[in-house]
């Protein structure tokens, strides 16, 4: 039993020991609070210091802890993820009750009401806690469940979604309640004990009953919801990118009844099996072919209705599973099928795995051909906006938009800016002898015209302002230094002689840039390249046997160097060059593949971070980069500059027990593709690891400094699946890089998004403007064509109207008023909130995170 029991027995002491009193295993409570959006990790086996902490916060602050217990300490910024949940101390249920703050009327109308519901239930909750708002439900186990491995996990998560379906059900169909969803088991809750500071005065958080002699086991609640079907979330449990390769339909047919099922009896095929079957061919090769093929012999085909359900397979569920097929279709093959158990969608069977030998990158195959097939494996993506905190993706997405172009190159840019604020601070170790610096370099690979340099001229400005500060101090100490010097001794100070500090350059000879670090406090500069092509031009230029070229390789590194010059000979301490520029395609293939491809046979090429965007027409608009957008990378950089002034020592990041299993587990996949690669592109293999641990760093170091904290000295598993994504995005724009360098011609993916996923958006975006339930629909569609490209736009308010309501969305005919406009609306109901969370899930509700 821990210590807590040996203190007062508060509201919120009672509460947690009930909960998690008997824990001794290792994991953490997360307590959150919503005024800072902070988060704490405390030991589950001594709650003192959390019970300390929420006590000092409730005066002011929401405070908020996670249910299910977090297998190792969270950064401040992160409230804890449901795959690394390790263990729960029962079931619960979130009731909101119609007040101020809810949009949802169907829900209960008072706490009576709520309490009367609950008491019908078949188990009794264990505890019941008014939020303030609404009712949180505790069914506790007789002890807490502790999972012994990721099955057990997903074990629980099901019950958790079972159990809240069933109650949401009954809700329904007894009351017609639509209730929330609240079963993940990262979910936030309030603690009692604390306050609702939504309402003035501020509501208590309180226990309204605890009879602990309710507690359960799991199994208790098996029989009455075994029934309830639990589509698992293939894209969430087994890949957390949406973007991954497409599969190829054979082995999927040779090892699946079911599909071979869909296929072969595709003239009676029910609809519900049609729409399972549309979900596995939606992410397979060919797919638009196959859907159409298989669907023909269907008496009722329409290839309007064949594409719209292929799109939306695609873009609103993950690929049925083998459990959903057995037991929502009954389809009883599944039981003798040989793959029962070793896979959870047909989709795996088909799934590409990157170590294995495929045909089409042997030597036997063509060039074309085998760069191809390097694009099925790296396929060319969007950026993985989640990577980065909301207020700097959003930010970013704004300037891109205000100077239209494609957001694409612009974490790039982010990365290499910050990188040289950091300088050499910061380091990244996946084991004892091997440090990773911060230094970034990135290329933006576009047409002249293209919009390259505005963009990224905003996103440096900072580092300009802060070298004119640093100009005026220097000049003014100077002035002082040399007023001092004419002194006579008697009456001179003893001052040193100012040292101008360079945040950012244009000067790439090597003695301009050991001038610049020459005792810079962090050795880091950043190399504004507005033409990425004089790096490489300008290197050697006056001197045929020179070794520019090999010192730029050693910044890179952040090596040591030691120059001999004429003048003497030039040393760089520990350099931390940073830098970023654009290129138009024919300038790089001119100069990256000149002197017969020097720049490939010495790595320059391969230490870049490129970006390849083929020319696209993108509307103009009359919106700007915001001052908010605008001052919070500011803020950050500026942040930054301070936080690496004020170190004295270095910051080496170590990787977590289990980050490390999962970076050496990617590379060595990595490794073993390599062999299989084109030799011109297997540099940017051997160098991905590299740019791994260091796009870790700079990732959440961009976290840490957003939220205006300390970067951590451990790095965790989701730092390094932030930085594989990231370097899996490069990677894909690196082989259309290297196709145009080579001449080799491709065919272009589109992986827009959907024109449902643009619309859930714009909704968001326009939330706030809604009046009375009702938001005109020329501001919801001046929203949408903002977010969208041309090939997504709606040119006429006709065809976007019955966009709209196909999809189930109220719009009624004639005009109506939506506070002091009138107009066409959209009636703002729970159907456009449930599209909006279908589209773009986000979490909802009063009392609960």
């Amino acid at each position: 039993m821990n210590n807590l029991q040996k203190a007062a027995p508060s509201e919120s002491h009672q509460f947690l020991n009930a909960l998690y009193g008997d824990i001794e295993q290792e994991a953490y409570l997360i307590l959150w609070s919503k005024l800072d959006k902070q988060s704490r990790s405390f030991p589950v086996s001594d709650l003192t210091q959390a019970l300390n902490l929420a006590g000092t916060l409730k005066s002011k602050h929401d405070v908020y802890y996670g249910v299910g217990l977090q297998k190792h300490q969270q950064n401040s910024w992160e409230r804890g993820k449901a795959i690394d949940v390790v263990g729960i101390p029962g079931l619960w249920f979130d009731l909101d009750i119609d007040g101020p703050g809810h949009k949802e009327t169907r829900i209960p109308p008072d706490q009576d009401a709520a309490l009367k519901f609950l008491d019908a239930l078949s188990w009794k909750p264990t505890m019941i806690v008014n939020s303030g708002g609404g009712i949180h439900a505790y069914w506790l186990f007789k002890e807490p469940w502790i999972f012994d491995d990721d099955e057990e996990r997903i074990e629980a998560r099901e019950l958790s979604v079972r159990f809240q379906a069933h109650i949401k059900g009954i809700a329904e169909a007894k009351y017609g309640w639509k209730l929330d969803t609240t079963s993940d088991l990262s979910r936030l809750l309030r603690v009692p004990g604390t306050l609702n500071h939504k309402s003035e005065p501020p509501i208590p958080v309180s226990t309204i009953s605890h009879n602990d002699h309710l507690r359960y086991n799991p199994d208790d609640f098996a029989d009455e919801i075994k029934d309830i079907v639990v589509p698992t979330d293939y894209r969430s449990e087994y890949s957390e990118n949406g973007n991954w390769a497409p599969a190829n339909i054979d082995p999927i047919v040779q090892g699946c009844s079911f599909m071979r099922h869909c296929r072969d009896d595709a003239k009676n095929l029910p609809e519900p099996h049609w729409h399972s079957m549309m979900t596995i061919l939606c992410r397979c090769h060919n797919s638009v072919n196959l859907a159409h093929e298989w669907s023909l012999p269907y008496p009722k085909y329409n290839k309007r209705e064949t594409d719209q359900k292929l799109d939306h397979a695609l873009n609103n569920n993950g690929p049925h599973t083998c459990e959903y097929i057995q037991t929502t279709h009954q389809f009883s093959l599944c039981e003798s099928c040989p793959n029962k158990d070793k896979v959870k969608s047909p989709i795996q069977l088909g799934a590409v795995k990157r170590s294995s030998t495929v045909y089409s990158l042997s030597s036997n195959s063509n060039k074309a051909e085998r760069w191809e097939a390097v694009r099925d494996y790296f396929p060319k993506t969007h950026f993985p906006w989640e990577n980065l905190p909301e207020d700097i993706s959003k930010s970013l997405k704004q300037l891109a938009r205000s100077c239209a172009i494609s957001p694409n190159p612009l974490p790039g840019v982010t990365f290499s800016t910050l990188a040289s604020t950091i300088g050499n601070r910061v380091t990244v170790s996946p084991k004892s002898s091997w440090k990773e610096p911060m230094i970034i370099w990135h290329g933006d690979i576009r047409d002249s015209g293209e919009g390259k340099t505005p963009a990224s001229s905003q996103l440096i400005a900072p580092l300009y302002g802060l070298q004119s500060q640093e100009n005026k101090r220097f000049r003014s100490e100077m002035t002082k230094f040399n007023a001092n010097a004419k002194m006579p001794k008697s009456k001179q100070e003893s001052l040193e002689e100012p040292i101008e500090r360079g945040f950012i350059t244009s000067d790439l000879t090597i003695e301009g840039l050991h001038r610049e670090l020459k005792d810079h406090p962090t050795g880091g500069i950043f190399c504004d390249l507005t033409e990425l092509s004089v790096l490489i031009s300008g290197q050697n230029q006056y001197k045929i046997n020179g070794t520019d070229r090999e010192s730029w390789l050693r910044f890179w590194d952040g090596s040591r160097a030691r120059l001999s010059r004429k003048s003497g000979s030039v040393f760089f301490k520990n350099p931390c060059i940073s830098l970023a520029g654009g290129i138009q395609p024919g300038i790089f293939n001119a100069v990256f593949g000149a002197k017969k491809g020097k720049a490939l046979e010495d790595g320059t090429i391969y230490r870049f971070l490129f970006v390849y965007e083929k020319p696209r027409a993108r509307k103009q608009t009359s919106e700007s980069w915001s001052e908010a957008n605008r001052e919070a990378w500011h803020g950050l950089l500026q942040y930054s500059v301070k936080w690496a002034d004020a170190q004295h020592g270095i910051l080496n990041m170590i990787l977590s027990k289990e980050a490390q299993t999962a970076f050496f587990d990617w590379a060595n996949e990595l490794g073993e593709f390599n062999e299989l690669l084109p030799h011109e592109f297997k540099g940017f293999i051997s160098k991905a690891s590299s740019y791994c641990l260091r796009l870790a760093g700079v990732i959440h170091c961009l976290w840490a400094f957003q939220h205006r904290c300390e970067p951590a000295k451990i790095l965790q598993t989701d730092d390094i699946e932030k930085a594989i994504k990231a370097v899996e995005f490069y990677l894909g724009q690196s082989v259309d890089a290297m196709m145009t360098l080579l001449g080799i011609k491709s065919s272009e993916t589109n992986n827009d998004p959907c024109k449902e996923a643009i619309l859930a958006e714009a909704l968001k975006g326009i939330k706030d403007g809604v009046v009375s339930n009702k938001i005109l629909m020329a501001d919801v569609l001046e929203m949408y064509n903002g977010l969208a490209d041309t090939d997504n736009e709606f040119n006429s308010s006709r065809s976007f109207g019955a966009f709209v309501r196909g999809l189930g969305l109220s719009v009624p005919t004639g005009t109506q008023r939506a506070g002091e406009k009138t107009g066409v609306c959209l009636d703002w109901n729970s159907a456009v909130d449930d599209f909006i969370s279908r589209n773009s899930p986000e979490d909802s509700g009063d009392g609960n995170v």
